[in-house]
């Protein structure tokens, strides 16, 4: 902890005049840089730092306080997820999102979660769907994932939600625990004779009405 050529200068003070026995207090704040690195670092405060003032000992201007500087930690986040507005029980479905390193260090890997729900919440009486591998993200990078599921037609019609949950199984230590799901609303709609048998949709409408008049 002596001052030395590979010191970092934060910032500097001029001091007034001094009489004997006196002294004047200053504060200073200040943004950590993360290029100066982590673990244990020294702030060093040095007494007449431009040697203007001749003084009767020269070796008693420095003093200091300890600090640890931890890596900030990563933070896992779902953006712009896709699904299909609807679908039709026994069809297939296909959805994506990308799995972000909002900020912080480099996030370990990790798997992304899919849910089905009935409200856009993540609980104990959601259906788990899958889940897709997501490899180690820098801070600010991302990937984007896929996954590719039937329908099944016990899980009922009207609207339904699909859940994305970033870090599923808490394999990363995160600044924020809180901010790993995101959602999309898809309804599920039931297929009548028409829906199954006429493939043109211009022709199923016309047929459909014709049949209900």
């Amino acid at each position: 902890h002596p001052l030395s050529i590979g010191s970092i200068i934060i910032t500097y003070f001029t001091t007034p005049l001094l009489n004997a026995g006196s002294s004047k207090y200053r504060s200073y704040s200040f943004t950590y840089d993360a290029s100066w690195g982590t673990g244990t670092k020294y702030i060093l405060f040095e007494a007449d730092g431009h040697k203007y003032v001749n003084e009767s000992n020269e070796t008693n201007n420095i003093a200091y306080k300890a600090i640890t500087v931890t890596a900030p930690k990563p933070d896992l986040i779902i953006q712009n997820p896709s699904a299909p507005t609807s679908v039709t029980p026994g069809s297939g479905v296909s959805i994506n999102a990308y799995v972000k390193n909002n900020s912080g260090s480099t996030a370990g890997v990790s798997y992304l979660r899919y849910w089905l729900s009935n409200d856009t919440k993540l609980d104990s009486g959601d259906r788990y769907l899958n889940r897709d591998y997501v490899k180690a993200l820098n801070s600010g990078e991302s990937s984007k994932e896929y996954h590719s599921f039937t329908y099944d037609v016990s899980w009922g019609t009207g609207t339904k939600y699909i859940l994305f949950e970033a870090d599923g199984y808490n394999a990363v230590s995160e600044s924020n625990e809180n901010n790993n799901i995101a959602y999309k609303a898809i309804t599920a709609t039931t297929q009548d004779w028409f829906d199954r048998n006429i493939n043109d949709s211009s022709l199923r409408t016309v047929t459909r009405l014709l049949f209900t008049n």
